[in-house]
């Protein structure tokens, strides 16, 4: 976890107005310069300083946005994926609402990146496409209803987590990974519209105990609270 003691506002060229972090500020973002942090550590662990290192970075400084206590994105100034990032916050500096969404939107892509993915044990094999997608959405206090409003039924459906963080929910976990590779996989239980169990049973992904150990910080990671919720892990065998 990244401490306020660590913050720095990068300038040449990163955010140039006081005015432009202001929003991040009121979202709890802030910069810290990784290389500086480097060094500190090295120094901490009585390795002292070591000139060549700090003469190679000096040119090259690295930068990382923490967000809610995670790195959600970094790089120098020659980082064009980096870059892309801060302008896109830049665009929107007026708007403390949007800086949340785009730094939500970082968070969750760079929690998918790390997360390890799970794949498909049976990428050849042909199974029948007849399951189903429901559609769903989320309200303000976290339930999951039907498009119609309604809250969701009360019963047990497949889901998956896509590689792009989405909560697929229905039936055949093939149908629903799309056959592809997928952060987490099993079977989950409503009860008023909230998550009140989950499981690691798919035949398809096959997750074994350390994978479905993962699936509790994998759900909060996309954001959706379980922490009323049982995890379920059923020995299923090992990866192939």
């Amino acid at each position: 976890m990244f401490q306020p003691s660590e913050w720095v506002i990068p300038s040449a060229g990163f955010f140039s107005k006081t005015s432009e972090c202001d929003a991040l500020v009121q979202n709890g973002a802030f910069f810290m310069e990784l290389d500086a942090a480097a060094i500190m550590e090295s120094i901490n662990k009585g390795n002292g300083i070591n000139p060549d290192v700090i003469g190679a970075i000096s040119s090259n400084r690295r930068f990382a946005l923490i967000y809610k206590g995670e790195i959600v994105t970094e790089g120098s100034r020659y980082d064009k994926a980096y870059q892309k990032a801060l302008q896109d916050l830049k665009k929107v500096s007026y708007n403390s609402k949007r800086i949340e969404e785009i730094l939500e939107e970082l968070r969750l892509g760079a929690f998918c990146k790390r997360t390890p993915k799970i794949t498909n044990k049976y990428p050849k094999e042909k199974f029948p496409d007849d399951g189903f997608i429901i559609n769903y959405k989320m309200d303000s206090q976290g339930v999951f209803r039907q498009l119609n409003d309604n809250i969701f039924p009360s019963n047990d459906f497949d889901f998956v987590i896509t590689k792009s963080g989405q909560l697929k929910i229905g039936n055949k976990h093939h149908l629903l990974g799309n056959r592809e590779e997928v952060l987490a996989a099993g079977r989950v239980r409503f009860k008023n519209g909230r998550i009140v169990e989950f499981d690691n049973m798919s035949g398809h992904y096959t997750l074994i105990a350390e994978e479905a150990e993962r699936l509790g910080n994998i759900l909060n990671g996309i954001g959706i609270s379980v922490k009323r919720a049982r995890n379920e892990i059923t020995s299923l065998g090992v990866n192939v």
